[in-house]
């Protein structure tokens, strides 16, 4: 029993040193890599599952030791489990044989239990741990009759663009997911992610975040003024345009706070105006915010009259008519 005991220290102390030039056999420490269905994902440790075999089979009532200090004996399989919790740790094994008064023993072997983005995963390996990515979906919806769609708000997952609706791979950790910002819509935050964007991803986790932008209208009218010429040489740019005091162009929509207004026009000759759409006959509207308004200014050409002009044959008619009236009037006189 001494001897055993000795054989105990003596694995620990030369395995530490990996000097053993005085054994006759080495014995094989095998481990496997385990996800057990005792220790699901989200568990807060790992089970080791060691095997310690002579190369080909299995040492049973072998002594492991974990970490230096969790002694334990291996079973008929010459199997031994240990819960441990994440972060590397160190097994050796040893066996005494009474028959020969020696010690079976092996080098230290290192394994990992692995920790994925503040969750420890049923896994054991003796190479760093491939930690599953998290994976998330961005949808973006847009809310009111505003100009915009999906496709005018770019969405990023910390500086990564994404598409709306389309799921990604991510390593865990810290992220923020926003998008390009427009000044007439608002955006609310919602599903797995924080209103400011933040969230926390897990490895092997799915996770889903909303972004909605709701339209606002901004806080004027527009109003579009258009001009129709009808007839004459002149043309729609020889009539200047104005709303209240503001040139403007035919067929343009201008934005203007809410209030009222009035839309003119230069003048030109043989040409008469008509106002229509939703300014009056005097070319007054109203502008409420939110609004759109449109008018039209029709020009049409009217022809000049023509003075009537005397040819020279009705010239000298009228000139004998005067003479004879003046005539008849002299012989009255006398």
């Amino acid at each position: 029993m001494k001897s055993k005991f000795l054989c105990m220290g003596m694995a620990v102390l030369m395995i530490l040193a990996i000097v053993i030039p005085s054994l006759s056999q080495e014995m094989q420490l095998g481990i496997r890599e385990v996800k057990d269905i005792s220790s699901p994902i989200g568990a807060t440790y790992c089970r080791a599952v060691i095997r310690v075999t002579d190369g080909t089979n299995p040492i049973p009532f072998a002594t492991v030791v974990l970490d230096g200090t969790l002694t334990t004996i291996t079973d008929q399989n010459g199997r031994v489990f240990f819960d441990v919790v994440r972060g590397w740790h160190t097994v050796n094994a040893s066996k005494f044989d009474p028959i020969n008064n020696t010690c079976y023993i092996n080098g230290s072997r290192r394994f990992e239990c692995c920790y994925c983005g503040n969750r420890i995963y049923p896994v054991v390996t003796l190479q760093r741990c491939a930690c599953p990515p998290a994976r998330i979906t961005v949808t973006k919806e847009v809310i009111g009759n505003g100009p915009k769609s999906v496709s005018d708000f770019p969405l990023f997952v910390s500086g990564e663009s994404v598409e709306s609706g389309v799921t990604y791979e991510f390593p865990a950790g810290e992220y923020t997911i926003n998008e390009t910002e427009d000044a007439n819509y608002t955006a609310e935050i919602s599903g797995d992610c924080a209103p400011d964007g933040s969230i926390t991803m897990i490895s092997g986790q799915v996770y889903y975040c909303n972004i909605s932008n709701t339209y606002i209208p901004p806080p004027v009218g527009m109003l579009t003024v258009t001009k129709i010429v009808r007839g004459g040489s002149k043309n729609v740019s020889d009539f200047q345009l104005f709303v209240n005091n503001k040139s403007v162009e035919s067929g343009v929509t201008y934005e203007f706070p809410a209030g009222n207004y009035t839309i003119s026009e230069t003048t030109h000759p043989n040409y008469t105006a008509r106002i229509y759409g939703d300014c009056d006959a005097n070319g007054n509207i109203t502008i409420a915010i939110g609004q759109s308004y449109n008018c039209t200014i029709i020009n049409t050409y009217e022809s000049p009259q023509e003075v009537p002009t005397l040819s020279s044959i009705g010239i000298a008619g009228l000139a004998v008519f005067l003479g004879l009236i003046g005539v008849r009037h002299l012989k009255r006189r006398r």
